[in-house]
């Protein structure tokens, strides 16, 4: 089935759920619906319209139905006909390219990280910063209240607690109650956010994070 195809017929007349796609060169990308429209879509470094138009060229090779995470902005308001006809007749996106062993575009590595990642014991959902707040790249937000600006909260928190301790803003922190644990890690430049169950110790689980980050170095 093709991507264009997959969404007239599986994702619009649900309405509302979140469509994760694997292209056949590994890239991950997620497309968001919202009362029948298309309202947001990602790759991981790409978002909204770029993303969809790289998506919308690739070769899907898997794909998977959920709902609708919590706390995902819109930034897409064309109907979505009008919005996939207007990508599918522009030439393919600049990130559109065939993928070498030794030389992964930045989107490939992160798809790849995320993979990694989710696959751990206890994994509920990642974050990751972009254009100065945090937004939710891969899995679901299991609680209501795990919004972008409570994310974007606790860091700010955490960067006032590191320089009020002279050590400047924090780049990694931790934070954990009875339900989950959170880790914040840095990535070539990216800052991301781990939300995780308490399967796994929290020792475990954040060595196994730094250990997927030192492999997809």
């Amino acid at each position: 089935m093709k991507l264009v195809d997959l969404i007239r017929e599986e994702c619009l007349p649900r309405r509302t759920c979140m469509l994760t796609v694997e292209s056949a060169k590994g890239e991950t990308g997620f497309v968001y619906f919202q009362d029948g429209d298309i309202i947001e879509s990602n790759t991981g470094a790409l978002w909204g319209e770029k993303a969809l138009a790289l998506i919308l060229h690739w070769t899907l090779a898997s794909y998977d139905l959920y709902e609708l995470p919590m706390g995902i902005k819109r930034s897409l308001w064309e109907p979505a006909d009008d919005l996939i006809t207007k990508l599918l007749n522009q030439p393919p996106p600049a990130g559109f390219t065939t993928i070498s062993p030794t030389s992964a575009p930045a989107e490939a590595l992160f798809s790849q990280l995320q993979i990694d990642i989710q696959a751990l014991a206890g994994f509920l959902c990642l974050w990751e910063r972009d254009l100065g707040t945090f937004r939710i790249t891969a899995g679901e937000s299991p609680h209501p209240y795990l919004t972008t600006s409570w994310f974007d909260e606790i860091d700010h928190q955490a960067a006032v607690f590191g320089t009020a301790l002279d050590s400047g803003p924090l780049l990694r922190w931790a934070f954990e109650n009875d339900q989950f644990r959170l880790i914040k890690l840095k990535h070539n430049g990216r800052e991301l956010v781990v939300l995780a169950d308490k399967l796994a110790s929290e020792d475990e689980f954040e060595r196994d994070c730094q250990t997927i980050l030192a492999a997809n170095a």
